[in-house]
C-alpha cells in the first residue's frame, strides 16, 4: 500500500528508521508482515489500537492476530515488536487490570513461538498521575502472570496540549522527576 506516495519500501529512504503498522485481524498479518520483508524499516505492529480498545476487540481476536503476526514474522525473516493497544487508559471501559491480563494472554502466544518477540505494553497517553497509575495497575497484572521478561517493553506517550515538552505533567517537579517515575 502507498501512502501519499509513498510506501513502506521507500520510507527508509526519507530517514525513517521504523514504521508502526496497525494489524486489524490475523488475516491481515500476512500482507502487512511482509511489506517489511523487504524494507530496512523496523516494523512495529499495533495490535488494538484505541479504535480498536473503544469497540473493544475480544482477548481472544487480539491474541490470534499476535500470534499470526508473530508466525509471519518467523516464516518471512522480518524482525520487529509487537505492540499490544494504544492508549488503552483512554479507551472506553478498558480498565487497567483487563488490559494487564489482555498484554499477557498476547504476549504469551508470540512467545509460545519465540521468546525473544518483542511485547510492547501499548503506549499510555501521558505520563501524568493517572496515567502513570494506569500504567503500574497494568504492568502490577502482567508481572503477577508473566513476570518481566527481558523482551516485555513498555510504551508510553508523554502528549502536552497546554505546556510545551519541556514542562512537566502535575505533580512532577521536573521532566527528570518524570522519566523517572517511569
Amino acid at each position: 500500500e502507498r501512502i501519499h506516495g509513498i510506501g513502506i519500501a521507500d520510507s527508509a529512504d526519507l530517514g525513517f528508521a521504523g514504521v508502526r503498522q496497525d494489524v486489524p485481524d490475523p488475516e491481515s498479518a500476512p500482507v502487512l508482515v511482509d511489506e517489511f520483508r523487504r524494507s530496512a524499516l523496523e516494523p512495529l505492529f499495533l495490535v488494538g489500537g484505541f479504535a480498536d480498545l473503544r469497540e473493544p476487540l475480544t482477548a481472544g481476536q487480539m491474541a490470534d492476530t499476535t500470534a499470526a503476526i508473530a508466525n509471519w514474522m518467523l516464516l518471512l525473516g522480518v524482525w520487529g515488536a509487537i505492540e499490544i493497544g494504544n492508549e488503552p487508559d483512554a479507551a472506553n471501559g478498558c480498565g487497567a487490570e483487563q488490559f494487564g491480563y489482555i498484554v499477557c494472554q498476547c504476549a504469551e502466544r508470540a512467545w509460545a513461538l519465540h521468546s525473544a518477540i518483542p511485547i510492547v505494553v501499548g503506549g499510555i497517553t501521558t505520563t501524568s498521575a493517572p496515567g502513570m497509575d494506569y500504567l503500574a495497575d497494568a504492568l502490577r497484572t502482567i508481572v503477577i502472570n508473566v513476570g518481566w521478561p527481558e523482551a516485555l517493553k513498555v510504551g508510553y506517550h508523554s502528549y502536552r496540549t497546554t505546556q510545551t515538552p519541556a514542562w512537566p505533567h502535575p505533580p512532577f517537579r521536573s521532566r527528570a522527576n518524570e522519566s523517572g517515575a517511569l
